[in-house]
């Protein structure tokens, strides 16, 4: 592989408008009309609020919408917001039209909600110059904006501030097929030659998650150039799977400690996430967010009442798993 052809780098990866994303085809759809109305009518886009897992696209989506529209885009991470002053010097600077990127929008501190939800409906935020008896409480006009905000946990968001979005969209993990398509797509910016089966692969082991996809292309690529590869095959893949842990079905490391700890502590369930946690090492929001999604949709645990439950398919694969170590 030719490295000065390879220059890898996060952004390129990034659709750069809505006929280059992939996936979600009702969402981008109808995101569309949702934009060219707003274009129409000469007014800021309604509140957009993007659930889904990790790394399935919401701050793409949301500078893809910044873009369409035609206006800047302004990022803020919700822990980095502590008190409603942090929020009120970005509000104020905002441009008409400007589209707000908060992520991890369900960690926004309680005070913080109530100004934003009263920014949000009226563009308008209440400032108190001071405390006590010669306290003043000034009115401050913004211009109109639109906040995007993206969550992983949306029932930690109260009512009232849900409430406020016109617009939700809910995105899942990919399929194979899409994740493929995907990889196909960053291998092309690349220049990077890779077959049809290899994009395959590195699919089956994305655990639904382009972002995930798109890092596994890196490492096959960084594994390529070493070995002074041209194309990155079935060969090559299969080997760096296997130095970076990854099973052939898809399966992490993380993956297979869950299912372990569910098979040899708790006889295959049902167990408690936080019972899960307490022996895997991790926080339980952790297993729950970013390594239950992914075996939940292959079958290989299912929820119940009474906690997680491992399948007969878990167990197979976790079989087969563990004759291969």
């Amino acid at each position: 592989m030719d490295k000065d052809k390879v220059f890898v780098n996060g952004d390129l990866f990034r659709p750069t408008s809505l006929d280059e994303f992939i996936g979600f085809p009702d969402v981008i759809s109808n995101l569309r009309v949702f934009i060219k109305s707003a274009i129409k009518r000469k007014s800021p886009l309604d509140h957009v609020l993007l659930v889904g897992p990790p790394g399935t696209g919401k701050t793409s989506l949301a500078r893809l919408i910044a873009k369409e529209l035609g206006t800047n885009f302004v990022a803020i991470n919700a822990p980095a917001i502590s008190k409603p002053a942090d929020l009120l010097s970005t509000l104020t600077n905002l441009k008409s039209g400007d589209v707000l990127f908060i992520d991890e929008f369900h960690r926004l501190p309680k005070s913080v909600e109530e100004v934003l939800m009263v920014a949000m409906e009226d563009f308008v935020v209440d400032y108190v110059v001071e405390s006590g008896p010669y306290g003043q409480n000034i009115r401050i006009s913004l211009m109109p904006f639109t906040v995007v905000a993206a969550t992983t946990r949306p029932a930690l968001i109260s009512s009232p501030l849900r409430s406020r979005f016109g617009i939700t969209f809910s995105l899942s993990l990919y399929d194979d097929e899409t994740l493929k398509q995907i990889v196909q797509q960053a291998a092309d910016k690349l220049n990077v030659f890779i077959t049809e089966e290899s994009a395959g692969l590195i699919a089956t082991c994305s655990r639904g998650t382009p972002r995930i996809a798109l890092n596994l292309l890196k490492r096959m690529i960084d594994f390529a150039t070493v070995s002074n590869r041209k194309i990155i095959d079935a060969e090559i893949v299969g080997e760096s799977l296997k130095k970076l842990g990854i099973h052939k079905s898809g399966l992490h490391k993380a993956d297979i400690k869950f299912l372990r700890v569910l098979m040899e502590h708790f006889d295959g369930g049902p167990a408690g996430i936080n019972a899960i946690a307490s022996l895997t090492g991790d926080e339980p929001a952790t297993l729950e967010e970013v390594i239950e999604p992914f075996l939940l949709q292959k079958g290989l645990v299912v929820r119940t009442p009474r906690g997680r439950i491992l399948t007969d398919e878990g167990k197979r694969l976790l079989q087969e798993v563990q004759k291969g170590m």
